[in-house]
């Protein structure tokens, strides 16, 4: 166990730099800072260097500005335009992950279940009574 924490740390310690070094290409490029990119053609057949270039280049304002926003969302700074639309789909996530969980349950207890082709059309039906028990009830 001792040797597989050891073997892993160093594994982690890698991916924590790797993260570190995208981080701050991130941050040059939103900062309009000169960029190196290296390109080069090898030729596997012949065994040897075609090409090997190098350039600089400063970002675009598009490039500066995706850039900037990757990193403000990585931080948690920036959050998608509409706050109730991604909570919707954090609750749409958790009720499928229930249903889920649920059919497993009742597949692991010996329970028979209907395909949910079967299964959704009435409870879709069920919805909509309730929605208009709602409506009648608020003078809708």
């Amino acid at each position: 166990m001792v040797y597989m924490k050891e073997r892993l740390q160093s594994i982690e310690r890698k991916a924590d730099l790797d993260v570190d070094k995208a981080i701050a290409h991130l941050l040059d490029i939103g900062m309009g800072r000169e960029i190196k990119a290296r390109s080069s053609t090898y030729d596997n057949i012949k065994k040897r260097m075609l090409e090997d270039t190098t350039i600089s280049y400063s970002p675009g304002a598009k490039q500066q500005v995706e850039a900037l926003e990757l990193y403000l969302k990585y931080k948690g700074v920036l959050r998608n335009a509409s706050k109730d639309l991604e909570d919707a789909q954090t609750r749409k996530a958790k009720a499928e992950a229930d249903m889920a969980e649920a059919r497993a349950e009742d597949v692991n207890n010996g329970k028979k279940l209907e395909p949910m082709e079967f299964v959704m059309p009435e409870l879709m039906k069920e919805s909509e009574t309730d929605a208009g028990d709602d409506n009648k009830e608020t003078g809708d």
